[in-house]
């Protein structure tokens, strides 16, 4: 997906070991363009204090956080794709 707009999605799963062995199926029976990672002992979530899922961080090529986004509704995505627009131009 990278190669095509510059944009990298990377996706963690916090599912804790009980539920963390659908997700793979899940994923790749989706055939999901982008890398998938799994935190069953929620130590990224934990680190990077996040509080509730979905959680988007949008990182800039200097690997710096320049936007967050929690939870989810319907119309969040115009919000996302607006400032993924936005970092790109910087």
């Amino acid at each position: 997906m990278g190669k095509k707009t510059g944009v990298n999605i990377i996706a963690v799963s916090i599912d804790d070991p009980k539920t963390s062995g659908k997700i793979s199926p899940f994923v790749k029976s989706n055939d999901w363009d982008f890398e998938f990672y799994q935190d069953e002992n929620m130590d990224l979530k934990r680190a990077l204090n996040v509080i509730c899922a979905p959680h988007l961080f949008l990182v800039n090529a200097d690997n710096n956080i320049v936007w967050q986004h929690d939870s989810y509704k319907e119309g969040d995505e115009d919000e996302i794709y607006s400032k993924i627009k936005e970092s790109i131009k910087k």
